[in-house]
């Protein structure tokens, strides 16, 4: 009897500690959670916020330096005489040569020049001066030149043609602005008239 009522008395006080928030008697008293951030009292410094670093962006491939719109000036198929015969007493001589002039470009070249070289000796042009206006990209022409020379000795000798010596084109490659040739000087076997009395 005793201990019905005992047991009876211990379940009504339960429900009643559980209704006003207390923890009945012989159950563990667990500690309260401590605050978060967003259940902190107030008047509480928040806690810091965790700074994130930033990834760093990748560095910038460097541009390969590009040769659009550059004309390209090529010196090709060099033609001059197997054999050049030297005549009189100053072994001089005259001849003429044409070299293949063509603009592998993207843009067109304006005005230039082109130089004959005998020996790496500049000639100086006979007649018409070696000039072209323009060439456009694509474009090939014929440069035609004549020489006179002086005093070559017997043998063979190297005759080069240079385009825009003076490098006042700007272009994409400067390697082939010239052709060369060989050609070979001979002395006159006719004997020399004597002048007129």
């Amino acid at each position: 009897m005793r201990r019905t009522l005992s047991m009876a008395l211990l379940a009504l006080l339960t429900t009643a500690c559980v209704q006003v928030g207390v923890a009945p008697p012989g159950s563990a008293v667990l500690p309260p959670d401590e605050p978060s951030a967003a259940t902190a009292a107030p008047g509480a410094p928040a806690p810091e916020p965790t700074r994130r670093r930033r990834p760093r962006p990748p560095a910038p491939a460097s541009a390969a330096p590009t040769t659009a719109g550059l004309p390209d000036l090529v010196a090709s198929d060099l033609s001059v005489p197997d054999t050049v015969t030297t005549d009189g007493p100053d072994q001089s001589a005259d001849f003429k040569g044409w070299v293949t002039i063509t603009n592998t470009g993207t843009a067109a070249t304006g005005p230039f020049d082109y130089v004959v070289f005998l020996d790496g000796q500049k000639q100086d042009p006979v007649g018409e001066s070696w000039t072209v206006p323009d060439l456009a990209p694509g474009a090939s022409v014929t440069g035609l030149f004549e020489l006179y020379t002086e005093g070559v000795a017997a043998g063979a000798h190297v005759i080069e043609v240079r385009l825009d010596p003076l490098g006042q084109i700007a272009e994409s490659d400067e390697a082939d602005n010239s052709a060369t040739g060989e050609v070979t000087f001979e002395a006159s076997t006719d004997p020399l008239i004597p002048p007129l009395p």
